[in-house]
């Protein structure tokens, strides 16, 4: 989504328009791990890309924000780590009339972030635990794809 649909927003209908929604769920839809070189005592650099803009309108129901992570860390040059993570975070509509497609658009870059992040930073940690390497705690939010977060520990 570019800034000019940011701009277009009417924040009184927008106010309106969240009141309306109703958070049903959160769901991991996919979870791809792999471990290429064993623990060496710290953990990788870690690259991270995170998008929020993939949206399904339910008709007479409510939309469906879906929400992916790829994670890349190396040793040296060495890829050492990779993960992608798919989760789909469902809203329901209580007044279908307030469904207006630039409003889900904007909501999905901005409120379903805070929504779903922590979903992802939980799995993301225990992952990385379960793979060998300990704890890999991701900043609060994300940065937007073009300014892909870099985490080093």
């Amino acid at each position: 989504m570019n800034s000019d649909k940011r701009a277009k927003i009417d924040m009184e209908r927008f106010s309106e328009f969240i009141k309306n929604i109703e958070l049903k769920s959160i769901s991991l839809k996919e979870l791809k791990v792999l471990s290429l070189i064993p623990f060496e005592g710290k953990l990788p650099k870690v690259k991270i890309k995170f998008s929020s803009d993939e949206i399904r309108i339910i008709e007479g129901v409510g939309f469906e924000v879906i929400q992916k992570l790829k994670l890349e860390g190396r040793h040296s040059r060495k890829l050492a780590i990779k993960i992608e993570l798919t989760q789909s975070i469902f809203y329901k509509l209580k007044n279908q009339e307030l469904l207006i497609e630039n409003f889900v658009e904007h909501f999905a870059q901005s409120s379903s972030i805070l929504h779903g992040w922590p979903y992802i930073r939980e799995t993301i940690s225990y992952t990385v635990v379960k793979m060998g390497y300990p704890p890999l705690f991701l900043p609060l939010l994300p940065l937007p794809d073009s300014q892909a977060d870099t985490v080093e520990r």
